[in-house]
């Protein structure tokens, strides 16, 4: 081994002088990355391994040779290091302390001594690695070798480090290096402070590419046993294996995630949570929905499932946790109760099954895998968790926060009605399209504010586009619409209805420039059902002449005049009403309605129903100033409901 000498000072017992042991660390680290990252980037298939093979990479490195290594490594530095080392004052002068430390870091790849001088894409890389271990990946992992065995449960600490090898083998890639090579020379004399920032995020966007597409898990979607005792839970780990039924599913998920998908990391919800940490439980509830859509894989256990025909009566299907676990990855693979392979996502038959089991289309199911779930309306995705079952009352909102994307805290105890209370208000105060949250069956009396998730199991979707989202987004509120004491302020157009029999449609004639026409069936007081229609801003309810079209009908009509509340319209910078092909329209009622007198007067209440859903026409365009929406027919007013 060659040292270099400093000054005119003679070798002392072999002894480096620390600049000569900065070369050396260097040449060493230097000869042994590209070692390691080679290794890492072509493992052996792992279906080709045997539970005696060869171990991987990272256990190579995190192994007994990797901790000689840095344990030799480690006394060489302190003997370099050491007080008999002789200084050269014009060299230490020449390269301040200040310059020195900025060549320092409190962390290297792989335990490396800190002493060790790293390049800026390995610094980069480092904190885009640890960014996403500490945001977007769960609080702690099963690890496990590529063929499933060796089981242990790692926290985020171990997790960054088991991920370090695979993300530097690919940034040593020449893909990545030429691009990387391009981001270094982004260079604008004129603009140093934009380009400086240009440069920063260009370098940040490919790291963060480069660290999302490489780090995987695989997460398990299941159902917990109910019998005793049940599934392992994280006070449970050291002691598994006295339960054998519930370790039995953690070794096969495994065994499946490593030989079926080549992932050695995966996350089990009864495992990996500490659930007597109201924080850690907290921040679980509220991050699972972006773990699913992060995990590569997620694998779904059947446990009631024998063959593909059985599938839609598996009780997976039915409960309230699932429903985002169906809907949250971009890859899910359904196994039975023996864990052999059903089918992925993307084959039809499976897709099949889940229509059948819970009433998702394919076009459902592709926007939410591939991360668009916004574009399923508020209430589809409320209707789609009606009737799911859980354990605890208030998971039936807490389970909704990803698919809806709010979020609210955790409050066990705070019970069904509360939890979804807040949901719902946090929908209003933080979502600009909330028109279709109206889009649900009302009780006589209700607020607009629904009292449970129930109330979305009947919903119209005459609204919604056949590809994806609903016409009700086309005008957002005029004004911020959110809970009060004295019930949700809303603004309105009011248009009379009239309720007429069907023979009686040819006198209809509008008031206006505005009309629309519904056919209903209403219950008459004897019982018998009554097919109608309701013709919107009919003339005839202004001009009081309606005793010829009582006296023609043979039943006496419920509420003849109907009032609809339309919510869907907007107004522009002229002070215009735009109004809708299609309308949403509230059925209101309050005391004094009658032909000829619309003014809202004591207490409006909403019908029971669903809204009115009228097909707009109009004889001179879809807008008109807001000074002559009376001589159409109708009233802008803000009601609280």
């Amino acid at each position: 081994m060659l040292t270099r000498l400093t000054g005119k000072a003679a070798p002392d017992s072999n002894v480096a002088s620390d600049t000569g042991a900065k070369e050396l660390l260097n040449a060493l680290v230097a000869f042994l990355q590209p070692v390691i990252r080679g290794y890492a980037a072509s493992p052996a298939s792992a279906k080709a391994r045997s539970k005696t093979a060869d171990r991987s990479g990272t256990e190579v490195i995190n192994g007994s040779e990797g901790r000689n290594l840095l344990s030799a490594l480690t006394v060489f530095v302190k003997a370099v290091k050491s007080p008999q080392v002789v200084h050269n004052k014009k060299e230490d002068l020449s390269q301040p302390v200040a310059a020195v430390e900025r060549t320092r870091t409190s962390e290297v790849p792989l335990g490396l001594p800190k002493e060790v001088t790293r390049s800026e894409l390995e610094t980069k890389t480092l904190s885009a690695a640890r960014a996403h271990v500490f945001n977007k990946m769960p609080i702690r992992l099963l690890a496990f070798d590529l063929t499933g065995s060796n089981i242990r449960l790692i926290e985020r600490n171990e997790i960054f480090s088991c991920i370090l090898p695979g993300v530097f083998s690919k940034i040593a890639e020449p893909q990545f290096q030429l691009a990387w090579a391009k981001a270094e020379e982004l260079t604008d004399s004129e603009h140093s402070a934009l380009s400086f920032q240009y440069r920063s995020n260009t370098m940040k966007e490919l790291l963060k590419g480069i660290v999302e597409k490489n780090v995987d898990y695989a997460i398990l979607s299941h159902t917990w046993m109910r019998d005793i005792p049940g599934d392992v839970t994280f006070q449970d780990w050291a002691t598994r294996e006295h339960n054998p039924q519930g370790n039995a599913k953690i070794v096969n998920f495994c065994e499946v995630a490593a030989l079926d998908h080549d992932v050695t990391l995966g996350w089990i919800d009864s495992i990996c949570i500490n659930k007597d940490s109201s924080s850690e439980l907290d921040e679980s509830i509220r991050s699972m929905y972006n773990w699913y859509q992060h995990a590569s894989v997620c694998i779904t256990y059947l446990a009631e499932t024998t063959h593909i025909a059985d599938a839609p009566s598996d009780s997976w299907f039915t409960r309230g946790w699932t429903l985002q676990e169906l809907l949250a990855p971009a890859r899910n693979v359904f196994y039975n109760k023996k864990w052999i392979q059903l089918g992925s996502s993307s084959d039809a038959d499976i897709q099949s099954v889940i229509r059948e089991a819970c009433g998702i289309t394919s076009t459902e199911l592709e926007l939410s895998w591939s991360g668009d779930i916004e574009e399923i309306p508020f209430s589809r995705r409320m209707q789609m968790a009606c009737g799911r079952q859980v354990t605890r009352e208030e998971d039936t909102s807490y389970s909704l926060m990803g698919i809806l994307g709010v979020d609210i805290s955790i409050a066990y105890g705070e019970g069904a009605s509360r939890a979804f209370f807040r949901l719902v208000r946090e929908l209003f105060s933080t979502k600009k399209n909330i028109i279709d949250l109206f889009n649900r069956s009302y009780n006589l009396g209700e607020s607009l504010l629904p009292s449970s998730l129930e109330s979305y199991r009947y919903r119209e979707h005459w609204w919604d586009y056949t590809a994806w989202g609903t016409c009700l987004d086309e005008y957002p509120p005029l004004v911020p619409i959110i809970p009060t004491h004295l019930g949700m302020r809303i603004p309105l157009l009011l248009a009379p209805a009239l309720v007429t029999k069907m023979v009686d449609n040819e006198n209809y004639r509008p008031k206006g420039d505005v009309s629309a026409t519904q056919t209903a069936t209403f219950l008459l007081d004897t019982g018998e059902k009554e097919e109608v229609r309701i013709l919107l801003l009919d003339s005839r309810l202004y001009t009081g002449d309606l005793a010829s079209l009582r006296s023609s009908n043979p039943v006496t009509l419920p509420d003849t005049a109907r009032m609809a509340g339309i919510v869907n319209f907007g107004i522009d910078s002229r002070g215009h009403i735009l109004l809708p092909g299609k309308c949403l329209a509230l059925d209101l009622h309050w005391e004094g309605v009658k032909e000829g007198n619309f003014t809202p007067s004591g207490d409006v209440m909403i019908r029971s129903g669903t809204p009115f859903n009228f097909n707009l026409e109009f004889r001179k365009g879809l807008k008109f100033p807001k000074a002559k929406i009376e001589e159409h027919g109708m009233q802008l007013v803000s009601l609280y409901l």
